[in-house]
């Protein structure tokens, strides 16, 4: 990776980081505790699901499709 994109990856996580923070609730950032669960969560729902760019997609989808597929209906006739 290059220095720009390390700047290029702190901006972002910097204003995501910002956006994410004024979204919370203040008693959720009274503890350590509350404070983790927050974070935890965000990157869980917010921030987790677009680094789903790294699947091709078309595989990611059959590969998903056929292992749920497997542990439903057994082993399958193709």
């Amino acid at each position: 990776m290059t220095p720009e994109q390390e700047a290029a990856i702190q901006s972002h996580v910097h204003s995501i980081a910002e956006i994410l923070y004024k979204a919370t609730p203040a008693q959720q950032l009274e503890t350590l505790e509350g404070i983790e669960a927050t974070i935890r969560k965000h990157l869980l729902e917010q921030v987790g699901p677009e680094l789903t760019l790294f699947y091709p997609k078309p595989h990611w989808h059959n590969e998903r499709t056929e292992t749920a597929t497997k542990k439903l209906c057994g082993k399958l006739p193709y």
